[in-house]
């Protein structure tokens, strides 16, 4: 893939929850290597690049794109075959710690920006990621509308325009803060739920202001 410069987004904390739980897989069992040599060992490319990319999934906010370039030269060739794994899925989960899935959602992210003419920063992983969900051939128009009147490129954004789109009616960029106030709405209403006297309050004031 192509070289595109990275920022950190300034909503990193949320886009990093962007992606389902069961995607993101604890402890990657790194294989065994012997250390007891009188010179170091030489790195196979197979064993470089997993390396390189455990570096990068520790500053995965920052680094995807590097990330995305890493994976996607183990994984879309054969070169995984050579840590003796059966299937590529396997090799995702044990060697890399990320399911297969979520290792497809960073590098179709990355494409998804370096086919995108209008953007000449990287945008956040989550963003990327949405994009990558959009046809190509709409895509420019799509991010036309969504940061139309100063209003930021977000993943959620994203989504909203890629949702309105799909049901058939037009995502005008009214439409899509119509959608994005009525998801902020249930966003809160949702964390009240988790809390029983929040919840309480809410269902209170509710009655209070129908009544």
């Amino acid at each position: 893939m192509g070289r595109i410069e990275t920022q950190v987004h300034p909503d990193a904390d949320d886009y990093a929850q962007s992606f389902p739980d069961d995607d993101v897989i604890e402890s990657p069992k790194y294989r065994v290597v012997d250390t007891v040599q009188h010179k170091p060992a030489k790195l196979t490319k197979l064993e470089t690049l997993e390396t390189k990319a455990r570096t990068l999934r520790d500053s995965l906010v920052s680094n995807w794109v590097d990330l995305a370039d890493t994976i996607s030269a183990i994984i879309d060739t054969d070169l995984w075959k050579q840590s003796g794994y059966k299937t590529v899925r396997d090799y995702c989960k044990e060697q890399l710690g990320w399911s297969y899935e979520y290792c497809r959602k960073i590098i179709n992210g990355a494409v998804a920006v370096q086919q995108t003419a209008q953007l000449t920063e990287a945008p956040s992983n989550a963003v990327a990621a949405e994009l990558g969900r959009i046809p190509e051939a709409e895509r420019a128009e799509a991010i036309k509308t969504i940061t139309a009147n100063d209003q930021s490129l977000t993943a959620d954004r994203v989504k909203i325009y890629r949702e309105i789109s799909e049901s058939g009616a037009p995502a005008t960029p009214e439409e899509i803060i119509r959608y994005t106030d009525q998801h902020i709405e249930q966003r809160v209403l949702t964390e009240a739920k988790k809390h029983s006297k929040p919840a309480e309050m809410l269902k209170r004031l509710a009655e209070k202001l129908e009544g």
